[in-house]
């Protein structure tokens, strides 16, 4: 009996290590897809526990999708082949359907067409590929669908974000575009709303002698001018 305890113990241990570690590299490719966008360095990629929760908080529709296929594929294994088929079809359909209207407003046609396809690709292969394989090995494959998908709404929440912290310094207007470090990472924009990837550090401590005046600019979403 007690060598049963400690089995499951330690088999809840071990997929507690996996979640949080998944967390942590889910959230490194979400800010690798996010900085990206704007051209920022890599070496500016911060990863902290505020740094997870933000990046679930921004993609909790998909990690919702994500929990959805799993159950389905839990359920859809068990029955025979052609209703394998028929279930596998119905909820391709209604679910893509669902995706689609989730994130109609992107902007980025092509970030969508990517998770469109991811998605669909994933079922699929659950469906009837899957169950011929050991857990751990699904595991994994959600693993790496996640990683690639972390990236693509990174990208996807850069290229549709319309609301940014602005500030004026001589005569050239700045943008906020993320953090580092107790800094923020800032760019000029141009009147077109092209920002320039020249970047700068700006320390986020008031200066009283010269305090930095900031506003929120609604400019819809922006673009990165090509250097």
């Amino acid at each position: 009996m007690e060598k049963n305890i400690t089995n499951v113990n330690l088999t809840d241990a071990f997929y507690v290590g996996v979640i949080t570690a998944l967390g942590y590299i889910w959230s490194y490719f979400r800010e690798f897809g996010y900085k990206s966008f704007y051209h920022i360095p890599n070496m500016f990629i911060e990863i902290e526990i505020s740094t997870v929760f933000k990046s679930f908080g921004e993609s909790w529709v998909y990690i919702i999708l994500w929990l959805v296929i799993f159950c389905f594929f839990e359920y859809v294994k068990k029955t025979k082949y052609y209703m394998k088929a028929a279930l596998t079809t119905a909820f391709i359909c209604v679910s893509v359907l669902i995706f689609i209207l989730l994130f109609r407003s992107s902007s980025s046609v092509s970030t969508l067409l990517v998770l469109t396809v991811q998605y669909i690709a994933v079922i699929i292969l659950l469906a009837f590929v899957g169950a011929r394989f050991p857990r751990i090995l699904v595991i994994l494959g959600f693993a790496v669908w996640l990683f690639i998908s972390g990236y693509y709404i990174g990208v996807n929440h850069a290229a549709n974000k319309s609301e940014y912290l602005m500030f004026e310094s001589s005569g050239l207007r700045y943008v906020i575009l993320d953090t580092y470090k107790g800094f923020f990472i800032v760019a000029p924009i141009t009147d077109r709303n092209e920002i320039i990837p020249a970047f700068e550090l700006i320390e986020q401590k008031s200066d009283k002698a010269a305090p930095l005046s900031l506003t929120i600019v609604t400019t819809g979403p922006l673009t990165v001018k090509q250097r």
